[in-house]
């Protein structure tokens, strides 16, 4: 029997961890919800499919994070939330082998369903809804 894939979604924002979870629940996944005052090695330990975690937030230390994770668990997916915009972070990240990436919204708090892998896995956004979302002068009043 197939065991279910189990991911870990690490984060300071609580809107955009329920998010992610809910897109990947959608897509057959268990998930483990943390933030910065779980026991993550412990968690990580138990060694998920996928690990998720915010690389710009201060509190987490993310990067670190998916840089463990993915030296004790190679075969596993590692993907970076953050905001977006080519960062040192975004850089870093891509450099050690993130196979992807979560952008927050421009108020930092939810998901930009729009890019990234939200809007792989939701395909929610139109390719009018990114034309629009990148053309402001243009919204007719």
């Amino acid at each position: 029997m197939n065991r279910q894939k189990q991911a870990i979604i690490i984060s300071q924002h609580a809107s955009a961890r329920h998010q992610i979870s809910a897109l990947l629940k959608h897509h057959n996944w268990d998930i483990i919800i943390a933030d910065h005052h779980s026991d993550l090695k412990s968690l990580l330990h138990s060694r998920p499919d996928m690990l998720i975690a915010d690389i710009e937030g201060s509190v987490c230390r993310g990067m670190e994070l998916l840089d463990w994770f993915k030296t004790s668990n190679p075969a596993a997916s590692t993907l970076a939330l953050c905001m977006g915009g080519n960062t040192p972070a975004m850089r870093r990240a891509r450099k050690s082998g993130i196979q992807g990436f979560f952008y927050l919204n421009s108020s930092g708090h939810a998901l930009d369903m729009c890019r990234g892998a939200a809007s792989y896995l939701s395909r929610a956004c139109t390719a009018t809804d990114r034309w629009m979302q990148h053309q402001p002068d243009r919204i007719a009043a």
